[in-house]
């Protein structure tokens, strides 16, 4: 599909057409939503350093995350 296409696409077209592309986003933005849920119960049941640690692995999810982002874009930019 090329950048012509996409601008045929309707709003939700165009999102279910990102998500065909690279699914790996959505599980790494699911994966960051989980850690950060987790943080903030060990945090909540005063469990400091796991929700320290909890708080440092949603930090490399999130990098992950925006590097396959960025990835994503460079590799389609090049088809």
């Amino acid at each position: 599909m090329g950048t012509r296409d996409l601008e045929n696409l309707d709003a939700e077209d165009m999102f279910n057409e990102k998500d065909r592309r690279n699914p790996l986003v959505l599980c790494g933005a699911i994966a960051t939503a989980g850690v950060l849920c987790a943080g903030l119960l060990a945090f909540r049941k005063g469990d400091f350093n796991r929700s320290q640690q909890m708080m440092r692995a949603r930090v490399g999810f999130q990098a992950a995350t925006v590097a396959l982002m960025v990835g994503t874009v460079y590799l389609q930019g090049k088809t």
